[in-house]
């Protein structure tokens, strides 16, 4: 089960060259921020910023770092913070929409060919951090280490297995999250190395990541480990279902997962209903209520609806286009003819308006409750519950 589980969390990786966990070639303000630019401030100074900051992060000696703080009498401090304002606002939003908080410190990081001729720079190990503008007494930048941990990047990682066909165990990503907690280049080498990765690094200091131009891409490039720090979006999965695999990984080492459990390794056994014994597959025939559908329903969509009534659980999947919003609202339809309650959760708030217009057509907004946000839509759901005006 635990396998299984891990193989369906990775299959929501993007590991194609467009993902900046795998080629990060040009920097963004609305994706990331070098902070060797934070070095800029006070050129006069020996001691650099972004060394200070990083070592904070990895040893994890603060839960709050101070990242910048700006002032009108300084340019160079308002042009980074109108960086920061920028990644900012795009990391919330993705996250306010799909509920995914993929933001890191991406250090060190590692750049090389793979075997199909891809040039690929991307962090080594990331660090989960939130970025936060704090307004009390004076404005400031300030960094959070957030939970989870420190981690390899597995992105990159899935991609170097795929396409380099070198084998990485759970055993090498445990491993490489321990030696990410420890600043030390020399464990870090020694580590790839034993590992088949033949990693080349020349000490030079914390520098600004190297940017190119298409024409200017490398075409062979030894594996190499690079001195860059860059805090911004860096994607561990396309989609907010990573963090539920992760959970489902730590209680398939504990229990069966229930119904979860189900679904992901089905078992043919005789499900229960209302007291009577039913076969996977059957159907019980006497004293039910005919299937409602107040949406057209071609025959395999009704099968579907006739199968939700008698199994634990059911996949429906398939292309847009294919009707399986229809579905969704003829399963609603068919649990309210039943007296039923039914529970809608959706990734995206596009999908779950698009489920309570169309039931909203059908004149049953009155016994439907829409929750986007759980705070500021309770009032609404425990009035529509107690019927208050």
């Amino acid at each position: 089960m635990k396998d299984k589980l891990i193989h369906m969390r990775d299959k929501l990786n993007d590991i194609s060259r467009r993902n900046r966990s795998i080629r990060l070639l040009k920097l963004y303000n609305k994706w990331s921020f070098d902070l060797t630019e934070l070095d800029n401030l006070n050129k006069l100074s020996k001691e650099k910023l972004s060394v200070s900051i990083v070592e904070q992060i990895v040893n994890q000696s603060k839960n709050e770092i101070i990242l910048l703080k700006p002032t009108i009498n300084n340019e160079i401090s308002m042009t980074l913070s109108r960086k920061l304002t920028d990644l900012y606002r795009n990391i919330k939003g993705i996250e306010d929409e799909t509920g995914i908080h993929d933001f890191y410190l991406g250090f060190p990081f590692l750049s090389g060919t793979l075997s199909d001729g891809t040039f690929f720079q991307a962090p080594l190990f990331l660090y989960p951090l939130r970025l936060e503008k704090n307004n009390v007494n004076a404005q400031k930048w300030v960094l959070k280490i957030d939970e989870g941990g420190s981690q390899i990047n597995r992105t990159l990682f899935l991609a170097i297995k795929k396409l380099n066909y070198l084998t990485f165990t759970e055993d090498f990503y445990e491993q490489a999250a321990e030696i990410s907690k420890n600043y030390n280049y020399e464990e870090w080498v020694t580590f790839l190395k034993k590992h088949e990765m033949n990693v080349s690094f020349t000490p030079q200091g914390i520098t600004k990541l190297k940017e190119y131009r298409k024409e200017e891409i490398p075409g062979v490039a030894g594996l190499t480990l690079l001195e860059n720090a860059v805090i911004g979006n860096f994607p561990q999965g396309g989609s907010s279902l990573v963090k539920d695999y992760e959970e489902l990984i730590l209680l398939s080492e504990e229990s069966d997962l229930s119904l979860a459990g189900e679904l992901i390794e089905p078992q043919d056994h005789e499900f229960e209903s209302d007291g009577d014994t039913l076969e996977t597959g059957q159907s019980k025939q006497s004293n039910e209520p005919e299937i409602l559908n107040l949406l057209q329903a071609d025959g395999s969509q009704e099968e579907i609806i006739k199968e939700a009534r008698y199994k634990k659980g059911l996949v429906v999947h398939g292309p847009p286009g294919t009707g399986k919003s229809q579905v969704i609202v003829n399963l609603i339809t068919d649990a309210l003819q039943q007296q039923k309650k039914v529970l809608v959760v959706c990734q995206k708030r596009a999908a779950l308006d698009v489920v309570y217009q169309r039931l909203d057509g059908l004149g049953l907004s009155n016994h439907v409750a829409l929750v986007h946000d759980e705070k500021n839509d309770r009032k609404k759901l425990l009035c529509k519950s107690w019927r208050c005006s």
